[in-house]
């Protein structure tokens, strides 16, 4: 259960970089709401969190968690509550998304700083 800590930590620097990349992009395209809103729900339906990741074919499995970053953490996170398991290595994969949005965050962040407050 303590496996679940680096979970924890690795969404919040998910969330945090990817909420300061939706910011700046929103700054510029009023209808990022739409549009983020239904790519979450196609998403939410295309991670594992409804189905076993055993239901994808074994050949597709590493391009699936490669391409789509909630699997790796829907997959690992049951494993790790439900049965009681370690994670396995494709933990990294999403650690790797959430380092690459933390600081594409960060940059664009510094970079529009003196933009946005006279684009709003």
């Amino acid at each position: 259960l303590l496996w679940i800590i680096p979970f924890v930590f690795i969404q919040l620097i998910f969330n945090f970089g990817l909420s300061m990349l939706v910011s700046v992009v929103g700054v510029y395209f009023k209808d990022l709401q739409n549009i983020l809103a239904f790519a979450l729900r196609i998403g939410f339906y295309l991670s594992p969190a409804l189905y076993e990741l055993t239901s994808i074919p074994e050949q597709y499995r590493q391009l699936y968690l490669f391409l789509n970053p909630f699997a790796s953490l829907f997959h690992n996170c049951k494993n790790i509550l439900v049965h009681g398991t370690a994670p396995d290595l494709s933990i990294l994969i999403y650690l790797g998304y959430a380092l690459l949005f933390f600081l594409l965050g960060v940059y664009l962040i510094t970079k529009q700083n003196n933009k946005i407050p006279k684009l709003l």
